[in-house]
């Protein structure tokens, strides 16, 4: 299926300065409406086929690009979670024990996929997204220290 310009522009925003947050996305794509309705637009976007696959593509060249172990990845967020307790900051505690919590698999999500091997290479691409995730946050929090 072909990609309008609004909607690569959804993905590279989506993906991108955004930092997958679907309705600034679509503000950001030249999309018109309040945020309910950039909101809905968002939701349609992420619901079709073409637009998820290209952004599954887009996060794993991201995810292939950090170079990130997942020993690295449990170290950051540990280092996260005690920079939060030592300085009050419950919110780098939140995002590390979200990282920790990713790497471990103690989430389940709600999902329709059937085909295994897709399964699996999503279940690759979010493993290489949390570590990026992890990895900028980690650098953010240690820059503002």
């Amino acid at each position: 299926m072909h990609l309008t310009g609004k909607q690569t522009a959804f993905i590279e925003h989506y993906c991108g300065d955004c930092n997958y947050n679907g309705t600034e996305a679509a503000s950001q794509a030249g999309y018109k409406g309040d945020r309910n309705q950039l909101d809905s637009i968002a939701s349609e976007n992420l619901q079709k086929p073409a637009i998820k696959t290209a952004i599954d593509v887009k996060r794993a060249k991201i995810a292939e690009s950090m170079d990130v172990s997942r020993q690295e990845v449990i170290d950051n967020a540990r280092w996260l979670v005690k920079f939060g307790q030592d300085n009050g900051r419950t919110t780098a505690v939140s995002q590390g024990n979200e990282q920790l919590g990713k790497v471990a698999n103690v989430f389940s999500e709600n999902t329709n996929v059937t085909d295994t091997q897709r399964r699996r290479e999503l279940d690759e691409i979010e493993t290489k997204e949390a570590k990026a995730i992890a990895k900028i946050r980690l650098s953010e929090f240690r820059n503002a220290v």
